[in-house]
């Protein structure tokens, strides 16, 4: 298997935060992914919804990817279990859309894609 850099270094620190890709624990086999190019060919799973490797797991029923039309890009969502406490906290995290403006962080995008 091909696994460029970017990749590679993700997972590392996946491995040495004990956290993992929830949805691929889930389905382990499915090829979806969140982003597909104009490019012919050209598709990349860049969203990721992270749990602890021991905890996180169980706190969700089920997860999956939504298709949208009109976007390149696709959402996931998770269903948790209802029999988990959550608290009152918000459990959504969003892009700070500033990064964007950050040099270093669009050279970052552009050697990913």
């Amino acid at each position: 298997q091909n696994i460029n850099k970017g990749a590679r270094d993700l997972n590392d620190t996946l491995d040495q935060t004990n956290l993992t890709d929830i949805f691929r624990t889930f389905h382990p086999k499915t090829g979806e992914y969140t982003f597909f190019s104009s490019t012919p060919g050209t598709f990349s799973r860049i969203d990721h919804i992270l749990g602890h490797r021991k905890t996180g797991l169980n706190k969700n029923k089920r997860i999956e990817v939504i298709p949208c039309t009109c976007s390149d890009h696709k959402k996931k969502t998770t269903k948790k279990n209802k029999n988990q406490k959550t608290g009152q906290t918000r459990n959504t995290w969003t892009l700070n859309s500033m990064l964007l403006n950050n040099e270093w962080v669009k050279q970052e995008m552009k050697e990913e894609i």
